[in-house]
Order: C-alpha cells, then structure tokens, then sequence
C-alpha cells in the first residue's frame, strides 16, 4: 500500500508507529487505544507540535528562513538548510513560486544574476538543478561559487 491510499488514521497509525523513547511514552500518556483508533494524522499533529514544537521555536524558524541568505556556504549547503526550514515552516512559502523565489533570493549575486528572467526555470527542482549545473560549470568553482 502506497501513503498517499492510506487514510488519515492510518497515516497517524504509520507516524506514531515511529515514536521512541519520552515521544512514545508521550503519545501513549496522551491518548486512550480508543481514540488511538479514530484520531486523524492532523490532530495527531496538532497534539505533536503542541509538545515538541512551541509557537517561540515556529516564530525562530520562521525568522531563520526569512533571513537565509547562502553567503559563504555552497549552494550544496544552503539548499540542506533551506529545505531543512521549509520542512518545519513549509506553511510559510505556500506555492512553488514563492519558494523558487525565496530560494534565488538568498543565493550570492554572482550566481543569482544567471537565473534572474529565466523563464524556462518552473519548478523549484528546475532552479536547483540550474544552479548546481552553474557551480559545476568551469565559470564557476564551488568555492568561487560560494
């Protein structure tokens, strides 16, 4: 069975599944096998991020990708850490053009100025595939690149 056939239980039933240690021990002080049961994975992430994820940590991410700026990491890393934010802020850039847009903000001008107007670059992966092709490209060292 394929995630994206699986309801929403079973979906929280999969997630939890995962949970170790004081999470597991969490989840279970929290919930009845009951309502283990009936729980759909939005509430389940609701009650999860209430106790892993206060609003003050959200609100630090949020600033931390809104300031991202690749500066003297390679693209290879800053991508790891873009992604890395937008997984826990994803709410934050909500269309791939906003996060393609974000995204080449925060790249250096030298390799910036080479995507800026491209109107063949749609999606976020046509953008990051362009740009680690401009850094492995002989006009551009990754240390140059940076």
């Amino acid at each position: 069975m394929r995630m994206d056939e699986c309801t929403d239980v079973q979906r929280q039933i999969l997630a939890t599944f995962k949970l170790v240690g004081s999470a597991l021990q969490w989840w279970e002080s929290i919930s009845t096998a009951e309502e283990r049961d009936v729980l759909s994975i939005q509430e389940f992430w609701v009650r999860f991020d209430r106790k892993y994820f206060p609003l003050a940590v959200y609100i630090e991410m949020r600033q931390k990708l809104i300031n991202l700026k690749q500066e003297g990491r390679t693209v290879e890393e800053y991508e790891a850490e873009f992604t890395n934010l937008l997984n826990i802020v994803s709410n934050e850039i909500s269309t791939e053009e906003k996060k393609i847009q974000k995204f080449i903000d925060g790249l250096t001008w030298r390799i910036r100025q080479h995507l800026l107007g491209n109107l063949s670059l749609a999606t976020y992966s046509d953008v990051l595939n362009v740009t680690l092709l401009l850094c492995y490209d002989h006009r551009f060292h990754l240390s140059e690149g940076k």
